[in-house]
C-alpha cells in the first residue's frame, strides 16, 4: 500500500523511518505554473476559499510534495484583521497602504480581532477546513501565523519598531501584547479546522534587526508563548526562519516539532539537536530560480545526505519564486523519489 504523505511527516517528526524522504511545500512556490493550467489569476483564487484549496491541491500534484497550506507567503492577514488598509495586487500578495497605528496614543483604541470577523481571518479558516475535508486524510495541512513581532512590525512598520526598541521599549511591550493575544486567538481558530501544524514566519528573528538581548527580549518571549499555546491544543509547531542571519539557536529553543530554515550548518544542527526534526535547506531564491534542474538535484541530494534518513523533511528555504521554472521545482520530487539512496 502506497504510504501517506501524512505518515510521512509524521514520521519525520518523531524521528522514525520513512519509505522515501518527505517533500515540504512552502506557501504557493512556483504559482505561476498552477495558475496558468487552471487558467486564472493570483487575485483570482488567493481572495476565495475555495480558490485557495482549488490552487493549493492542484501544486501538491503537479509538484508532488507532501502537504499543503494556507494562509500563503502573506504577512498582511492579521494587520488588516486589526484594521491596517490594503491594496489587493492581481499577480502578488496584497501590500499595506494605511498602518493603523500612527502613534503612540493610537495603541489605547486598538483591540484584538475577532478570527471568526475580521479582515481575511475567516477566509484562511475557511480555506483551511475545506483543505481538511479535501485532502486532510492523507495530506498534512499547515495553517501559517505570523510571529507577534511581524504582526506588530506591519502595525507601525518595520523600521518604526524596530526605532521604538530603543526609543520606546515600553510602547513596544504593549503593541507585543496585543499582537500575541491576537496570534494565539487565530490559531486557536485554525486548530479548531483541525490541522496537522502551525507554521510561525519567524523570519525578523535575526541578526540583521536585532542584537541577541533586543531580540530575546522583543521576539523570542513573545514567539514562545504562541508555540506554548500552540502545543496546549496538541498541534505540531513549524518554525520557519528563512532570513540569511538567523538567530538558529534561538529556534532551537523555541522547542518546535520541525525547524524549517534556509541559511545555517544542517549537520552542525543536527547535532546540537539530534531530536529536532529539521525542514530545508535547498536554495530557493537563487539555486531554484537561477540554477538549472542539474544545479536543484546536487543541492537536493547534499540536503538528504546531511539531514537523513531520520527527522528531515526536504524542502527549500522559503516561497520558491512565481514564476521559478518548472522543471527546477520538478528536481525536487525527482530527488525524493528516487528515496533515500544517495
Amino acid at each position: 500500500m502506497r504510504k501517506k504523505s501524512i505518515e510521512r511527516f509524521q514520521n519525520a517528526v518523531f524521528c522514525e523511518k520513512t519509505d522515501r524522504p518527505p517533500l515540504g511545500y512552502l506557501f504557493f512556490g512556483g504559482g505561476k505554473w498552477v495558475l496558468d493550467y487552471l487558467g486564472v489569476s493570483f487575485k483570482d483564487v488567493y481572495y476565495k476559499a475555495n480558490g485557495i484549496v482549488k490552487a493549493q491541491t492542484m501544486a501538491q500534484k503537479m509538484f508532488q510534495c507532501d502537504n499543503v497550506m494556507s494562509p500563503w507567503g502573506c504577512l498582511t492577514i492579521e494587520a488588516e484583521a486589526f484594521g491596517c488598509k490594503i491594496q489587493k495586487m492581481k499577480d502578488d500578495y496584497p501590500r499595506i497602504v494605511e498602518r493603523i497605528i500612527k502613534s503612540e496614543n493610537d495603541i489605547k483604541s486598538l483591540s484584538v480581532p475577532n478570527p471568526r470577523k475580521n479582515g481575511r481571518m475567516p477566509l484562511i479558516l475557511e480555506s483551511l477546513r475545506l483543505l481538511q475535508e479535501e485532502c486532510g486524510y492523507r495530506v498534512p495541512v499547515i495553517g501559517m501565523v505570523c510571529s507577534p513581532f511581524i504582526v506588530a512590525s506591519e502595525l507601525i512598520g518595520l523600521e518604526n519598531i524596530l526605532a521604538d526598541t530603543l526609543l520606546k521599549p515600553d510602547f513596544v511591550h504593549k503593541l507585543l501584547d496585543v499582537a500575541t493575544a491576537d496570534c494565539i486567538d487565530y490559531v486557536i481558530e485554525m486548530i479548531e479546522q483541525n490541522i496537522f501544524a502551525v507554521m510561525i514566519e519567524n523570519a525578523y528573528m535575526n541578526k540583521t534587526f536585532l542584537n541577541v538581548n533586543d531580540c530575546k527580549k522583543f521576539v523570542f518571549n513573545y514567539t514562545e508563548k504562541l508555540v506554548r499555546e500552540i502545543k496546549k491544543h496538541g498541534v505540531y509547531v513549524i518554525e520557519h526562519n528563512c532570513s540569511k542571519e538567523p538567530y538558529l539557536d534561538m529556534s532551537i529553543e523555541l522547542n518546535p516539532d520541525i525547524l524549517n530554515f534556509g541559511s545555517g550548518n544542517i549537520l552542525k544542527i543536527k547535532k546540537q539537536a539530534p531530536n529536532l526534526c529539521l525542514m530545508g535547506k535547498v536554495d530557493h531564491a537563487h539555486t531554484v530560480f537561477f540554477g538549472t534542474k542539474y544545479d536543484v538535484y546536487k543541492e537536493a541530494k547534499l540536503c538528504l545526505r546531511e539531514g537523513g534518513p531520520l527527522g528531515f523533511i526536504l524542502s527549500t528555504g522559503c516561497e520558491i519564486p512565481f514564476n521559478a521554472p518548472f522543471d527546477n521545482i520538478r528536481a525536487l520530487a525527482d530527488v525524493v523519489n528516487e528515496g533515500w539512496t544517495l
